[in-house]
């Protein structure tokens, strides 16, 4: 399975906020679980790093719609029926070990939602989702220091 994580950094230049990116990527993942860096785009002057790869978005999209991860925010209704099956315990519903990760899956979904600063939208810019899950879709802040802004794309395989 594939998903996009975006990694947010701040960086004196692409080739650096790739390269921190690529470093943080290196102690993570295995044979059956890898990642490829797309590229990069800065904030600050709304450029991207030469090799941004458009697999899974569009500059234009990243430039020009805000609204792009709001996806994110979409709960699961799978996770949230299984969440009221084993809430509801008094009941007469046969529940399952199955039910029970779901369920879980749902409430770590719900507290990912609560952490953003608008429960119904995603800023890439200042929010994170299922930080330093880089298997999920979502966003991690590594919270360096330099002088731009830096959202760099990471297909995750796993």
């Amino acid at each position: 399975m594939h998903n996009l994580h975006l990694i947010r950094t701040k960086a004196d230049s692409h080739s650096d906020a790739l390269s921190i990116v690529e470093d943080f990527l290196n102690s993570w993942g295995t044979e059956n679980n890898w990642s490829t860096v797309l590229g990069s785009h800065c904030k600050e002057d709304k450029s991207f790093s030469e090799s941004f790869d458009e697999r899974w978005l569009t500059k234009d999209e990243l430039l020009n719609d805000p609204n792009r991860f709001d996806f994110l925010t979409e709960v699961n209704a799978f996770y949230k029926e299984a969440f009221h099956k084993v809430s509801n315990l008094g009941g007469t519903a046969l529940i399952k070990s199955y039910d029970w990760r779901a369920a879980a899956k749902y409430c770590k979904e719900q507290s990912e939602i609560s952490n953003l600063s608008d429960p119904t939208k995603v800023d890439i810019w200042s929010d994170t989702f299922y930080e330093f899950d880089i298997d999920e879709p979502g966003i991690t802040d590594l919270c360096y220091d330099g002088a731009l802004t830096f959202i760099v794309l990471v297909d995750m395989h796993s």
